[in-house]
């Protein structure tokens, strides 16, 4: 693909829309609504809120990365979904942009799409609705304390009997048990990190360590985004360089993971 993302668990961002509502504590410090509320002024977030569809030009990319997909097996081909909303935010406006969305997904088969979620109840209705799910289809359910972990487990089950599924811990704001995910889900991909951003709170870096210990003991796939701006190891703040902790020569030896799974 010639577009890129700087995240690094994906080659390229489609955002059908932008906007979205915050729903839990994850979302306090929204990059998203910094960038496109507040700096840009795109958008107005929440539920009294705007959405706004992105331009035709950018709903046609994924389509020439399936092309190039197509043509070449080794083209990397990860599109994250949504980077600036929900997929599945339940607004009426959204619908027919939702299902327009949808069909570029299926229309893509060379890609593998990774649509990021916190809103799972209405994913997993999503996709029992539908007559075909794509093969290449993951739904990231997004957590980030051990109140969400036990509270959203049906729903992220029910999710992955039609699509396997990427936990995403970022930002990780408390030591986790994801035990029962990594050994009741099919099939799992847990992805990791701490919060960025100038009001960022702290990262318990050895709660990051015990996830990704979690994940080698059940032969999981882990991926460390980052530290975060103000990890915290042993009770001791760490000082780094990089302002998102994202400098792999940065960190403790035994967090330096990257691992994906078999798309």
């Amino acid at each position: 693909m010639a577009e890129s993302s700087k995240i690094q668990w994906c080659d390229a961002t489609f955002n059908p829309w932008i906007g979205c509502t915050k729903v839990g504590p994850l979302c306090t410090h929204c990059y998203a609504e910094e960038m496109m509320d507040h700096r840009y002024g795109r958008v107005q977030w929440g539920d009294k809120g705007t959405r706004s569809r992105t331009s035709e030009g950018n709903w046609k990319l994924p389509y020439r990365w399936d092309r190039k997909a197509a043509a070449d097996p080794e083209v990397p081909r990860r599109v994250f979904c949504a980077s600036l909303a929900d997929f599945f935010e339940d607004r009426a406006e959204l619908q027919p942009w939702r299902e327009d969305a949808w069909k570029v997904i299926q229309e893509t088969p060379n890609l593998i799409w990774l649509i990021l979620t916190k809103r799972f109840s209405q994913a997993g209705h999503f996709l029992e609705t539908q007559q075909t799910i794509p093969k290449g289809l993951w739904i990231g359910c997004s957590i980030g304390t051990q109140e969400e972990v036990e509270q959203h487990f049906g729903a992220i089950r029910f999710i992955s009997q039609y699509a396997p599924v990427f936990l995403s811990l970022e930002p990780l704001l408390e030591q986790v048990d994801i035990t029962r995910y990594l050994v009741e889900l099919p099939k799992l991909w847990v992805i990791a990190g701490g919060e960025s951003g100038t009001k960022a709170r702290e990262t318990n870096v050895n709660a990051l360590i015990k996830v990704g210990d979690d994940c080698a003991r059940h032969e999981v796939p882990f991926f460390l985004k980052q530290l975060g701006k103000r990890p915290i190891l042993d009770g001791s703040p760490l000082s780094l360089r990089d302002a998102k902790g994202g400098d792999w020569d940065e960190w403790p030896e035994c967090l330096r993971i990257r691992q994906l799974p078999e798309f």
